[in-house]
């Protein structure tokens, strides 16, 4: 693909700058820019003939949206977060009743169609052509900003091979001093994320092969369960260039890759962009796991892991805590997933937020005053908003399903809440000596500091005038009037 020119750049204004090598080899020579070509102008004849079904399905879908045929954007999925109503209100996908209509014995996955994956796979398709047709991988996140970084340091902005070079092998002893892993500090990955490595013959001849594997299960059979854990397999290996993500069995090859994921009783639903904790919740009361699919290198808990680290952090990490999906046989996940089906629905009204709600993302212009739930009396004191209350329950349940390890949370909460007769014990326990339970409980409220990982504050700019500890008790306050609807669920189960 021919190098654009600055004129050239100026008139495409809808494409998107990515760092590439100057073709010269000259260590000093400038690294320039090139822009990933758009919808009217990428050269789809040239795989045509061979990938017929699917060059149509790519072109089809961004034909409508053709600001999106650029592998730097994600396309938004509405099965998985949903449809926006004229009102600016969205509905959500009843996940649960989604899921038991399609395997209501909570059987094998492997052969449930799930025609709701075409976004997932209409972007792997575009990613992988983007890949081809340029002969090199996509800039991996962390590269991208360090280069972008380092080109603000340089006149005119022009940085160069070595300059590059230079920053790599700061980034491999960096990554030493910290003791970071050393499948991680090989040369040559690095130089790929960055974007200086070319894609060889057999790089070339892997990614078609997946075009032929997709081509023959076009249109219906590509969304066949087992189908579609083949192809995620493949992207996921030619994105990351096959470099490991961690000590598990899904770096093992296809097979147990397959074999793994049609046995585990959840089912994976991939999307390009990151869940908000709302939809998070949501999904957490069915057998549907979210795990965040890319195209290139990301930063994760400060490691640059590649595309499979996702899938594992999602899945090994906060799966095993918010879906249980490894301590029960079948007949006892179905029963587990219908308690947090009941108990997340019960407290859905008290989390379900209005996104469209700009008070909840503005900063307040008074920061002396202080958001409450209930009054108290301390002057500055405000009531905050039904909205901002309801983002404050949604992250503690968060927190508690998701992020933290309660085990079995409905069942903890149930025991939690039979551990006091009245409200007035438990707000004296609180003031006085917690239990370890309490402490852990009031440890969820960590997510509305600055420094919590999951940057909830940056999204909801109004958490940084609010007091954790009156959120604490009225969440808890509202968890005891709820109690005997908790305790009934349990007795309402099948």
């Amino acid at each position: 693909m021919a190098e654009a020119t600055v004129a050239n750049q100026s008139r495409n204004r809808n494409r998107t700058n990515t760092l590439i090598p100057n073709t010269s080899g000259l260590g000093n020579a400038p690294v320039e820019f090139e822009s990933f070509t758009p919808f009217d102008a990428f050269n789809f004849e040239s795989y045509n003939d061979r990938y017929p079904k699917l060059i149509e399905f790519v072109k089809d879908y961004f034909a409508t949206k053709k600001h999106l045929f650029n592998p730097l954007k994600s396309l938004y999925d509405p099965f998985i977060q949903g449809i926006t109503n004229a009102d600016g209100k969205k509905t959500y996908t009843d996940f649960y009743q989604w899921y038991t209509e399609k395997n209501p014995t909570f059987g094998s996955h492997s052969d449930l169609s799930i025609p709701e994956y075409e976004v997932a796979l209409v972007q792997m398709c575009r990613d992988l052509l983007f890949v081809h047709s340029r002969q090199k991988y996509i800039l991996s996140n962390n590269a991208r900003r360090k280069t972008n970084n380092l080109r603000k340091t340089k006149t005119n902005g022009i940085i160069t091979h070595a300059n590059i070079n230079t920053l790599i092998k700061k980034t491999i002893n960096n990554a030493k001093k910290t003791h970071m892993s050393s499948r991680y500090l090989l040369n040559e990955v690095q130089r790929k994320t960055y974007g200086l490595t070319k894609i060889n013959n057999k790089d070339k001849s892997e990614i078609l092969d997946l075009f032929n594997l997709i081509e023959s299960k076009l249109p219906g059979e590509a969304y066949i369960y087992i189908n579609f854990i083949e192809i995620l397999y493949h992207f996921l290996q030619i994105m990351g260039f096959h470099k490991p993500a961690g000590e598990s069995q899904l770096d093992t090859g296809l097979e147990p890759f397959i074999k793994y994921f049609t046995s585990l009783p959840i089912l994976l639903y991939p999307t390009y962009m990151q869940l908000d904790f709302k939809i998070t919740l949501l999904l957490c009361a069915s057998p549907i796991i979210n795990f965040r699919l890319t195209n290139r290198f990301r930063f994760v808990h400060d490691e640059t892991l590649p595309p499979m680290g996702e899938i594992e952090h999602d899945i090994f990490f906060h799966g095993k805590r918010s879906h249980r999906y490894n301590v029960y046989d079948q007949n006892n996940f179905k029963k587990h997933n219908f308690r947090m089906n009941q108990f997340i629905q019960l407290l859905k009204p008290y989390f379900d937020y209005d996104e469209k709600d700009a008070s909840l993302y503005i900063e307040m212009e008074n920061n002396e005053q202080t958001l409450v739930i209930t009054t108290e009396k301390q002057e500055n004191n405000i009531i905050m908003s039904a909205n901002q209350q309801k983002v404050c329950y949604c992250l503690l349940l968060f927190m508690m399903i998701h992020e933290m390890n309660f085990g079995y949370v409905y069942t903890f909460i149930q025991n939690y809440l039979h551990n006091y007769t009245t409200l007035d014990d438990f707000f004296t326990e609180l003031d006085t000596s917690q239990t370890q339970h309490t402490r852990k409980l009031y440890r969820l409220t960590d997510i509305y500091k600055e420094n919590d990982e999951n940057k909830a504050i940056e999204k909801f700019k109004f958490l940084k005038h609010i007091d954790y500890k009156n959120v604490f008790i009225n969440f808890i306050r509202l968890l005891f009037s709820l109690k005997e609807d908790i305790n009934q669920i349990e007795s309402d189960i099948f």
